[in-house]
């Protein structure tokens, strides 16, 4: 194709039979690259990379016939993990959270699918509590401000939110409250100022 005529591409894809099948890119707006892997008949296969607009990797996850399988690591913007999570055919398995210099701060295995975990802050105070009960989340899910205060409480039955819900400002007053039923707010919600 002469390329004078055309604008910056955007998606680079090869087809076999009308399925994407070779390797795959896309890029951002300013021509650098967004997003990198293999594709075999319509499926990721094997190592997909992401990029942020910087150009650090942001993602990388490894793919088994379009499932996550094996490894995905998130990245901080020096390039260093931020999260490495293990996946079995889309199954987390569990995963270790470093902070931005490399150490260790918190670990989750789920062995047969269930287990309860926490993930942590720079500061070391909890982010995120719950537990996974074949292989979804299941019970109370509660996530925190870097100070320590509540910012979302609500409850899921094997991956599915029910119940009530509550989100709450930084300064712990409510923000949001109402119901969830299979992932989706249902009935009367009431929001609040913030105070």
């Amino acid at each position: 194709f002469p390329s004078h005529d055309m604008g910056q591409p955007w998606k680079e894809l090869t087809f076999k039979k009308g399925k994407q099948d070779g390797y795959y890119k896309s890029y951002f707006t300013s021509g650098k690259l967004s997003t990198e892997g293999w594709m075999v008949a319509d499926e990721k296969q094997q190592l997909f990379r992401f990029y942020n607009i910087n150009g650090s990797f942001d993602v990388d996850e490894y793919y088994l016939d379009n499932d996550l399988n094996g490894f995905s690591t998130s990245y901080y913007p020096n390039n260093k993990p931020s999260f490495v999570y293990r996946y079995d055919h889309s199954w987390l398995m569990g995963w270790e959270q470093y902070d931005s210099s490399g150490k260790l701060l918190s670990t989750a295995n789920f062995p047969a699918g269930k287990g309860a975990y926490e993930t942590r802050h720079f500061n070391g105070n909890v982010m995120v509590r719950a537990a996974y009960e074949a292989y979804q989340l299941h019970g109370t899910y509660e996530s925190f401000y870097y100070n320590g205060k509540p910012r979302l409480s609500m409850q899921y039955r094997y991956g599915k939110s029910y119940d009530s819900a509550i989100t709450r400002y930084f300064n712990g007053k409510i923000e949001s409250r109402g119901l969830m039923v299979n992932n989706e707010k249902h009935g009367k919600w009431l929001y609040h100022f913030v105070s």
